[in-house]
């Protein structure tokens, strides 16, 4: 009997994780905050600051997937380069705020969020129980990249647009 209860328990809490999210907007509004968002967000960035930065990345280039209106994310190094293909993806856009996120863009990573932060996200702080990282703000006008790889850790960076020379 208490195997049942334990079956009880567990089976909908392993399946919380299988939930996905539902955007409550509009078909046509979802398509053009997508759209606007990846013309307001495609560039060619330099990377400022950064989090878990193990492969040391100084630059990010952005452009629109072929066929979609995602995001391809290279990011480079002096050692190579790695992509974050846009697939997937959602957008949020209004007059102050762009916001991409995007599943599964690549081996081992389970999503990635461009965003211009807003106040109340400005600040990156470790959330882990055991801190890893000192805090970590946003400059106004510079976007923040994180992505997220299949155990969990989230990669942090602070991206610059770079002007037209």
């Amino acid at each position: 009997m208490r195997l049942y209860y334990l079956a009880a328990l567990c089976l909908p809490l392993s399946l919380c994780g299988c939930v996905t999210y539902h955007d409550p907007r509009p078909v046509a509004e979802q398509k053009s905050d997508l759209h606007t968002v990846t013309v307001n967000l495609a560039g060619t960035y330099d990377i400022v600051d950064s989090r878990r930065n193990q492969r040391h990345f100084t630059g990010a280039v952005i452009r629109k997937t072929y066929g979609s209106d995602g995001l391809d994310i290279t990011l480079t190094s002096p050692s190579g380069s790695a992509l974050l293909s846009g697939k997937k993806c959602r957008g949020w856009a209004s007059r102050n705020y762009s916001a991409m996120m995007c599943d599964s863009p690549a081996y081992g990573v389970n999503f990635y969020n461009l965003s211009v932060p807003t106040d109340l996200t400005r600040t990156v702080k470790d959330r882990g129980i055991i801190t890893t990282f000192e805090p970590m703000t946003v400059p106004d006008d510079d976007y923040l990249l994180e992505y997220s790889d299949q155990g969990g850790r989230s990669y942090y960076y602070v991206l610059a647009r770079k002007t037209s020379p």
